[in-house]
């Protein structure tokens, strides 16, 4: 887990995107779930 929030700090981009994804997560989990079910 720590090791997540330097890594996400060091890119730099990826916090603007995080502050928008928590809206497309639950979208993007959905499907991702789907589709392992279908693999």
């Amino acid at each position: 887990m720590p090791d997540d929030k330097p890594n996400s700090q060091a890119l730099g981009p990826p916090l603007p995107t995080m502050t928008h994804e928590p809206t497309q997560l639950p979208e993007n989990r959905m499907p991702a779930k789907r589709n392992s079910g279908q693999y």
